[in-house]
């Protein structure tokens, strides 16, 4: 812990004092910050009312030290219950259960050089750099507005939903042609979250049209070890493979088509399965959305399939298994309807009033599908969740302010003792630095 607080002091004060080493330094950069309340039956005494409060929230910005040289970073923190615990620990505590989480999530070094009709970027980076599956990399080399799904949105960093992270240390060099929209993009890095270290290359190509947005990766990956043979400096016993992509077929001013999907760890053999089956394409990732949009309002309707890792930080979706009265640690299918209109008018301040519903069955995937067990397995032991939340998001200053009201519908007929656990509200707000 005590590495941790002097790298983000250091990094602090590089921030800091970083306008007044060069310069012609600038900072740009985004943040924000969302607080979560619920309330709950005590469960030991039910006369008695529990109220529970949590914050998410991320910071992300970029120095430009000189105007070739940029540095990125990306900071976010999400904590449990701060209503009846502290985000803080003492100095003398033993346990390792910390109630806040703080995560590092981007650190980079970029080298800017134009060549010819191209800019080449030169980065080296630790972290989650441009992953696959969100529209940073569109955001940052184009411009262009959000093309990620809004059922995607979450408050922990400026990356939306993600198929895979490219997440270690290592460099990437991106190319941005000047006669054609478009960029292509090679990556290498190692991944050092496991016990035996991976090594990983990645190969992107994206591009903005005016009808036609478009952000495709693939990669393969294999363990960095040598104890297999001792005469050997490396032996590649395994090999996976990933892809991924983002599609928009339209723009955001028309009604449009969306498409996102990918796979991630997947074998070239049926030796390197667990189970020895070739079935890991059950656990792809994948969400289809058509976007209607008219002078009024916006239909945006989507049909899903996520990990568990990205269902728990998605605010409109709820992967709470009713069975086993926890939530999802696989993948969760499901469905997903956001009626919003953006002309809303009070008093000459424009909103953003919408409402957006979904139908999850959490820990049911492809497989039930394929197979035609998606009743017996869901809605046959009542193992689905139904949720509507209203929202009212507003201009307000430099940035956005949202407000929200989760419902729980499936709470108020499934036998579930705890009514006041349905509702749930957040606010939240993102600005630009």
């Amino acid at each position: 812990m005590t590495k941790k607080i002097k790298l983000v002091s250091i990094l602090a004060f590089w921030l800091s004092t970083g306008t007044s080493l060069f310069a012609n330094a600038y900072f740009t950069g985004f943040a924000g910050a969302k607080v979560n309340f619920g309330v709950q039956n005590n469960s030991s005494d039910n006369s008695k009312v529990d109220v529970n409060g949590n914050i998410e929230a991320y910071l992300s910005g970029q120095i430009n030290i000189t105007p070739n040289i940029l540095f990125r970073g990306e900071f976010s923190i999400k904590t449990t219950d701060l209503i009846d615990t502290s985000i803080f620990t003492t100095a003398n505590t033993n346990s390792d259960d910390y109630n806040s989480l703080f995560q590092i999530d981007e650190i980079s070094l970029i080298y800017r050089r134009t060549l010819l009709d191209s800019t080449n970027y030169l980065a080296a980076f630790v972290g989650t750099y441009e992953p696959i599956g969100s529209d940073v990399l569109l955001r940052r080399q184009f411009g262009v507005q959000q093309v990620a799904s809004r059922l995607m949105e979450n408050w922990l960093g400026l990356s939306s939903s993600v198929i895979y992270p490219l997440f270690g240390f290592g460099i990437s060099d991106v190319i941005h042609f000047a006669q054609q929209p478009m960029c292509i993009g090679l990556y290498a890095y190692v991944n050092q979250q496991y016990e035996v270290k991976w090594m990983n290359f990645d190969a992107r190509y994206a591009g903005v049209y005016r009808f036609f947005t478009f952000d495709v990766a693939g990669g393969i990956g294999f363990p960095l070890r040598t104890s297999n043979q001792q005469d050997a400096w490396l032996v590649i016993d395994r090999l996976l493979w990933r892809a991924g992509a983002n599609i928009l077929i339209g723009n955001a001013y028309t009604t449009s088509l969306f498409i996102q999907g990918g796979v991630v760890d997947m074998p070239f053999t049926q030796r390197d399965n667990i189970d020895g089956t070739a079935g890991k394409f059950l656990d792809a990732y994948f969400l289809i959305e058509p976007r209607i949009k008219t002078n009024k309002f916006q239909l945006h309707m989507g049909v899903f399939h996520m990990p568990a890792t990205t269902a728990k930080n998605i605010m409109f979706i709820d992967s709470f298994n009713h069975i086993s009265n926890s939530y999802s640690t696989t993948a969760s299918l499901g469905v997903n309807m956001d009626l919003f209109t953006d002309v809303l008018y009070i008093k000459n301040k424009t909103f953003v009033f919408g409402i957006d519903s979904s139908l999850t069955l959490p820990g049911v995937g492809l497989d039930s599908l394929i197979q035609g067990t998606l009743l017996a397995n869901s809605f046959a032991n009542n193992n689905f969740t139904i949720q509507s939340t209203p929202y009212l998001s507003t201009k307000f200053n430099n940035g956005d302010l949202k407000a929200a009201l989760k419902v729980n519908i499936t709470k108020f007929y499934d036998g579930y003792n705890d009514i006041l656990g349905a509702f749930a509200f957040s606010i939240g707000y993102k600005s630009q630095l």
